[in-house]
């Protein structure tokens, strides 16, 4: 591969970079900032509970970079079919984001609780029926 070509490369990834930038918006950044307090709070849940953490929050660091790309790849989504005449207005990103957003406000609910902590009776029932493994622990 020659300069021009390596060049043309590159330029084409930032456009791609500065588009997936432009195109995400505030849904992606409240994303992250929820996220970003999953990952903390199952930290301090595992410092509380004197358990080893460093396993959980590296597969849930990698979980969350997968989530990042799953929802750029929403974003691209919505571009191919914009330019092929579906117009779905974002549609497809903001289902999949808002749904991402969901699971790890209710993972921080679920590190709460798994910390003692108090949180609502109604949202605690929640929590506790969405756990993975609940059922099988208790028996």
């Amino acid at each position: 591969m020659n300069g021009y070509a390596i060049r043309t490369v590159i330029l084409t990834l930032f456009a791609v970079i500065a588009y997936v930038l432009s195109a995400i918006g505030t849904l992606f950044w409240i994303y992250l900032m929820i996220a970003t307090l999953d990952i903390v709070t199952n930290i301090i849940t595992s410092v509380i509970k004197n358990a080893p953490c460093i396993d959980g929050v590296s597969k849930q660091i990698l979980r969350k970079v997968g989530v990042i790309c799953v929802l750029v790849v929403t974003i691209l989504l919505d571009l191919v079919l914009m330019e092929h005449g579906v117009h779905t207005g974002g549609l497809i990103f903001i289902v999949t984001c808002s749904w991402y957003i969901m699971v790890d406000i209710l993972c921080v609910f679920q590190n709460v609780n798994r910390m003692d902590g108090r949180i609502p009776k109604k949202l605690e029932l929640i929590v506790k029926a969405l756990s993975p493994g609940e059922d099988s622990k208790k028996k």
